[in-house]
C-alpha cells in the first residue's frame, strides 16, 4: 500500500477497486468530513485519504510541496486508481493527484464534493469557525473583536500569503489571554494553533494551484449553500460551473458528507467506471 505517512487506509483495506479522497480532516467540528462518506459508500472500495503535512506558515509551503510525496507514493504503490474526490479546498488538490495519474494509467474519475478555490473569504469562514469553537470561554468583547476582524479579513485584496499570516497572528492575539485565563497554558504551543495553522497553510498553498482543466472533466456534487453562491459571484459556488456535470442536493454544506443521497450519487459515478 502507499506509505502510510502520506495516506491513510480508512476502508476496504483489501478491495482492489482504490478511490483516493483529499479533504482537511474535520478535527471534531460538526462538520462531517471524507471518512464518514466513505462509511456510507462502504467497503466494495479501498478508501485511502491523504494525509496533510502537519506545517508552519514560515515554512511557505508551495502547493506542490503536498502533492509530490501523495503522488510519488501512489506511483511506487502502482495499483490502479478508480476515482479521485476531494472535498471544498481538497478539490483543488485532488485536480494535481488526478492529472497525474493520468500519465501512468488510465484517468480516474473525478468527484468534487462543494468545489471551492482558497479566497480571502474562505479563511474568514476558517477562522470564524475556529472562534466559534472556542466561543465558550470568550468574553463578549473578545467574540465581538474576534467578529470585527473576520469581516475585515473577508473584504481583504492582495496575496493570500499575507492574509493568511495575517489570519495565524490574529489568531493568536485573540486567543492567547482567554487561553491562559481558563488554565490551558501557552496557546502557541498548544496542538489547537498548531492544527489551526496547520490548516490555513494547506488553505494558503492550494491559492497556487490552478484546477481548471481538470474540473472540467469532473463531476461535481453540491450543497445548498454552494449551489446557491453560483448566482452572487462568490467563488465557492462559482467552482462549480466548470464541471461537466453537476448534481445538486438540498442539504448544508455541514451535512454535504453524512447524507445518504450525496453516497448514492458517488456510488453511481464509481458504478460506471
Amino acid at each position: 500500500m502507499p506509505e502510510s505517512s502520506s495516506w491513510d487506509v480508512i476502508l476496504g483495506e483489501a478491495s482492489t477497486r482504490t478511490v483516493l479522497g483529499i479533504d482537511f480532516p474535520a478535527d471534531g467540528r460538526s462538520e462531517a468530513d471524507l471518512a464518514g462518506l466513505a462509511a456510507m459508500i462502504g467497503s466494495e472500495y479501498r478508501f485511502l485519504r491523504a494525509r496533510p503535512r502537519p506545517a508552519r506558515l514560515g515554512e511557505a509551503l508551495s502547493g506542490d510541496a503536498y502533492t509530490e510525496s501523495w503522488i510519488e507514493s501512489l506511483r511506487r504503490d502502482g495499483r490502479p486508481v478508480l476515482a479521485v474526490l476531494g472535498h471544498r479546498v481538497g478539490c483543488v488538490y485532488a485536480a494535481e493527484i488526478a492529472q497525474a495519474l493520468g500519465r501512468w494509467q488510465q484517468s480516474p474519475a473525478i468527484i468534487l464534493l462543494d468545489p471551492e478555490p482558497a479566497s480571502t473569504r474562505l479563511l474568514s469562514r476558517t477562522f470564524s469557525a475556529e472562534v466559534n469553537a472556542n466561543q465558550a470561554f470568550l468574553s463578549a468583547d473578545e467574540i465581538a473583536r474576534a467578529r470585527r476582524a473576520a469581516a475585515d479579513i473577508a473584504d481583504r485584496q492582495g496575496g493570500i500569503a499575507s492574509v493568511a499570516a495575517e489570519i495565524v497572528n490574529t489568531y493568536l492575539d485573540l486567543l492567547a489571554v482567554p487561553w491562559e485565563r481558563i488554565g490551558l497554558g501557552d496557546l502557541r504551543e498548544s496542538k489547537s494553533a498548531r492544527s489551526f495553522e496547520s490548516r490555513i497553510t494547506w488553505l494558503a498553498a492550494a491559492s497556487q494551484l490552478d484546477p481548471s482543466d481538470t474540473w472540467e472533466r469532473s463531476v461535481v456534487i453540491m450543497s445548498a449553500d454552494n449551489s446557491g453562491m453560483l448566482e452572487t459571484g462568490d467563488p465557492a459556488g462559482g467552482a462549480g460551473n466548470l464541471a461537466s456535470r453537476r448534481i445538486f442536493f438540498d442539504v448544508g454544506r455541514a451535512d454535504l458528507l453524512r447524507s445518504n443521497c450525496v453516497a448514492d450519487a458517488v456510488r453511481e459515478v464509481l458504478g460506471s467506471r
